[in-house]
């Protein structure tokens, strides 16, 4: 998991030194922030995962819509 972590956080670092180039990055960031959110809920469903954390990646699901509305902007914009 740390592994993944880390290489995610690298392609973020990446987008953000520059968007344009590395765009292709912010698709796999949104999807893997969305994976996670499901994974979590469904754990919290399940009720193998607190509250807490469930209400933690409340956090990832913003940045994922974040990274999905910059997405369709810079798409309108081409």
């Amino acid at each position: 998991m740390a592994a993944v972590v880390v290489v995610f956080g690298g392609a973020y670092w990446c987008i953000a030194r520059d968007p344009v180039k590395f765009r292709p990055f912010v698709h796999l960031g949104a999807i893997a922030k969305l994976a996670f959110v499901a994974v979590i809920v469904g754990h919290w469903i399940a009720g193998s995962a607190s509250g807490r954390l469930a209400a933690l990646v409340t956090a990832d699901l913003v940045f994922a819509l974040l990274f999905m509305a910059y997405l369709r902007a810079s798409w309108a914009a081409t």
